[in-house]
């Protein structure tokens, strides 16, 4: 009788210790599936956070690239202007020269006629 109560003693205590492992083993599964949980809602948020990115980059990038454009045509059309304008004052100069050649010529004409009409 002492050793079938040392037994069933020892029975109580193995069951004790499975119960405590089988708690455990749960709390564990439960651990890990809360953690899952949490991983595939960090992987939603990262996956969101990509492609909200992506979109940024996107219209930034041709946003840009439209700003580029418009900013290199206003250039060439200035250039162009420059450079006709450089013609314009070109063609100024070299009728400013004419003219002051001639001017210079009708006042050496009119000197002498002066000159000649005092003597």
């Amino acid at each position: 009788m002492v050793k079938l109560k040392i037994s069933q003693h020892q029975i109580a205590i193995l069951g004790d210790q499975s119960k405590k492992e089988t708690e455990q083993v749960v709390a564990f599964d439960d651990d890990i599936s809360r953690w899952k949980k949490e991983i595939q809602e960090l992987q939603s948020k990262i996956e969101d956070a990509q492609r909200k990115k992506a979109e940024v980059q996107v219209s930034v990038s041709s946003s840009l690239k439209a700003q580029m454009e418009e900013k290199t045509k206003e250039a060439i059309n200035h250039l162009n202007n420059v450079n006709k304008q450089e013609a314009e004052l070109e063609e100024l100069v070299k009728t400013e020269t004419f003219i002051n050649s001639r001017m210079k010529h009708a006042k050496t004409i009119f000197d002498r006629l002066k000159s000649n009409l005092n003597l």
